[in-house]
This record gives C-alpha cells, structure tokens and sequence, in this order.
C-alpha cells in the first residue's frame, strides 16, 4: 500500500504565479490550496480584534444610557 501523502507549494516568478499540488488524498484530489499555501496572510486574529472592539464600545454604550 501506498502511504497517504500530499505536497503542495506556491512559486512567484516573472513568469507569474505557478501552484503545485500533489498526492493521493482527498485534499489533493480537490486541487485547491488554502490560504496559508498559497503565501496569503491569516487575517482572522485582527478580524476578531476588532469584532471585540466593537462589542466593547457597544457595550459602554449601553451602558451608559
């Protein structure tokens, strides 16, 4: 038996952007790479920060009526 194994990878040159993805899982059969691997920056930290700001101001808001 094979063992389950999947490389993936994301290449920028002057050429353009070339995406690799290979192996015999059910994540390589789909052929789509998520964010991380594609180089793309993981925005949910801040989008939580600022989903908690809001609540806070919110929050005092009320508060304060």
């Amino acid at each position: 038996a094979l063992p389950i194994s999947t490389i993936s990878g994301a290449y920028n040159d002057s050429m353009g952007r070339t995406e690799v993805i290979m192996g015999n899982t059910e994540y390589a059969a789909r052929g789509k790479l998520d964010r991380a691997q594609k180089g793309e920056k993981d925005q949910t930290l801040m989008y939580v920060i600022i989903a908690a700001v809001v609540i806070i101001i919110v929050a005092l808001i009320v508060a304060g009526s």
